[in-house]
């Protein structure tokens, strides 16, 4: 009986051990590290009438350097109404938003006057957007700016998934990548499966990741 309880509290023991080495692991990797993005996660669901339905997973790291109360997302429209938000969580949980408009951009300002923890979060960011596919005349085309090139950190990881309606035949040899600073023809990407898409480099200061998938009229 003794040497079960023994051998019951060295595997606890171990499991605590384990459990305080992966807290130490997670606080070293949010004390060392900057405020930048950890991964930029998309998903964008093409629909039949030209729109796009589109979800972002951005995982970053605050320190109440430059992110304190929340980041901003500004996403280029061209007329009123063509960037519908739906929904934003910070951490699986309901988070508040109110937009503004800068230029041509529309700027999603995420939270409210609330400092957030800092970190390591996750906001997933829910929208549609009107009028989003290209018409050229011997196909259509899905060009997409993934992260867009306003942010002031590093992104260590930008990846896309696009999701096109089931009768859409795609060129895929016709597929373009591009990442880097706006107009950039670098292409530090590859596609990884069927139309999922990802950077091979980390983006620096202002630097953005840009698919274009073109597939057959109609």
């Amino acid at each position: 009986m003794k040497k079960i309880l023994s051998l019951v509290a060295s595997c606890f023991f171990v499991l605590l051990a384990s459990v305080a080495f992966a807290q130490e692991e997670a606080y070293d990797a949010f004390f060392f590290d900057p405020e930048k993005i950890y991964l930029f996660d998309v998903k964008i669901d093409v629909q039949t009438d030209g729109s796009i339905n589109i979800t972002e997973n951005i995982t970053l790291n605050v320190k109440h350097q430059q992110i304190k109360r929340g980041i901003y997302r500004d996403i280029p429209i061209s007329f009123e109404e063509q960037l519908k938000p739906v929904s934003l969580t910070l951490d699986g949980q309901k988070h508040p938003f109110f937009t503004e408009h800068k230029g041509r951009n529309l700027r999603i300002n995420f939270g409210n006057d609330n400092y957030i923890n800092q970190g390591r979060h996750t906001y997933t960011f829910t929208y549609t957007y009107k009028n989003a596919i290209k018409s050229f005349k011997n196909y259509d085309e899905l060009y997409w700016n993934i992260t867009g090139n306003e942010w002031n950190f590093i992104i260590d990881k930008a990846r896309a998934q696009v999701v096109l309606p089931a009768s859409a035949r795609v060129q895929t040899e016709k597929i373009s990548l591009y990442t880097g600073l706006k107009g950039s023809k670098d292409h530090q990407a590859r596609q990884i499966d069927n139309l999922i898409f990802e950077t091979t480099h980390p983006l620096s200061y202002r630097e953005g990741f840009t698919i274009a998938v073109p597939f057959d009229k109609g």
